[in-house]
């Protein structure tokens, strides 16, 4: 399987009764303003997976995982991903903070454990204010 869609969200949902999946607000940069960091903020990252394979029931280890711009890695989380035989999809939702520290470029990822080259990379430009008391900068 491979990964198909992959993105950050403030927020999403699945309706109970027809399955429908919504995603609220989009992250692809961040402002965040505080008196003090780190800072975590919570994200959803939604994944759909596109079975390659013919037949069969699949399940493979994924790695999710955060780091910010020096490459320190804040987050890592092994998830395992099933696909039933008769189904050509499998999306998957994960809830987890992201530990704002510092301006910069952060990267989320979701990779396969036994294949490093079937990845997909996210990268949310973050500008961190600790000076409240001042006006906040326009949108990045």
């Amino acid at each position: 399987m491979k990964v198909e869609h992959f993105i950050l969200a403030k927020g999403s949902s699945i309706d109970r009764d027809t399955q429908v999946l919504s995603v609220f607000e989009i992250i692809e940069q961040m402002q965040i303003q505080s008196p003090k960091f780190p800072v975590n903020v919570p994200v959803h990252a939604v994944i759909v997976f596109r079975r390659e394979e013919e037949q069969g029931v699949l399940v493979e280890p994924w790695r999710l995982s955060v780091t910010d711009g020096s490459k320190k890695t804040l987050l890592s989380q092994n998830l395992e991903v099933k696909m039933e035989s008769d189904h050509l999809r499998q999306r998957v939702r994960v809830h987890f903070p992201i530990q704002i520290t510092h301006d910069g470029t952060y990267q989320v990822q979701i990779a396969h454990v036994n294949q490093a080259s079937n990845s997909r990379v996210l990268e949310i430009d973050v500008k961190a204010i600790t000076d409240i008391g001042r006006k906040p900068l326009p949108h990045i």
